[in-house]
């Protein structure tokens, strides 16, 4: 057993067991918590115990503990362009009589992209870009 400080200051224990023993006491712990849990859930009055509600207070704790306070960064750059209003414009541009490649050289001009790049962004917005319009996708001709 070693005794060692967290970050708000206080004593941590660790106990050395078996790892026979640590997996039948994290079963034991997990029985328990659910057995909270279900009591939370219920429909019936809630009767907690003093140590039903320490757990509860514990768990709420750390999992707050735990919450990012800032977003993850993305890896990458950042997009140029959003992609779902793209795919809107995009169907804008056929709706107009422009073809698929037109449409997409224009949009690339227009972003500083290349046409490849737009064809992949606004795939998966394409069907409820034309749906917004009022039109059937014509597909890529």
């Amino acid at each position: 057993m070693t005794g060692r400080k967290d970050d708000a200051g206080a004593l941590k224990i660790d106990f050395y067991v078996t790892p026979e023993k640590y997996e039948e006491i994290a079963k034991k712990q997990k029985t328990r918590a659910r057995a909270i849990a279900d009591k939370v859930v219920s429909d019936s009055p809630l009767d907690l115990s003093p140590s039903d509600r320490r757990c509860i207070a514990a768990i709420l704790r750390s999992w707050a503990d735990e919450l990012p306070t800032k977003r993850k960064a993305k890896q990458g750059h950042p997009p140029r362009f959003c992609h779902g209003s793209a795919a809107l414009e995009y169907a804008m541009e056929r709706w107009e009589g422009h073809r698929h490649g037109e449409a997409l050289a224009r949009m690339a001009e227009r972003y500083d992209v290349s046409t490849v790049s737009i064809d992949n962004a606004i795939k998966p917005y394409r069907a409820a870009a034309f749906a917004m319009i009022g039109e059937a996708d014509p597909g890529n001709q």
